[in-house]
């Protein structure tokens, strides 16, 4: 059986409109435009048939698949991707 993986960059926060590295050690949430980002992204692919959805333990990584969990679509957080701290 032949299976497709998504593997998405979470929404815009206001640190990456600034250009500003965040990695794991700011645990920012999306600003207005990564939750528009990721209200496009669902409409997108709510009809995709996702068996499950996978995010680090980020704020900004689960509010990007929000709208999959609030589905029904299970989920699960691994600390094993989480960016990196950068200092």
């Amino acid at each position: 059986m032949e299976k497709t993986i998504f593997i998405l960059r979470h929404g815009q926060t206001d640190y990456n409109r600034q250009g500003i590295v965040q990695g794991g050690g700011v645990d920012s949430s999306l600003n207005e435009t990564g939750e528009a980002q990721a209200q496009a992204f669902y409409e997108k692919y709510a009809g995709e048939g996702f068996e499950v959805v996978l995010t680090s333990t980020l704020q900004r990584t689960r509010q990007t698949v929000q709208s999959f969990i609030e589905s029904g679509i299970p989920w699960e957080q691994f600390p094993e991707i989480d960016e990196m701290s950068w200092g």
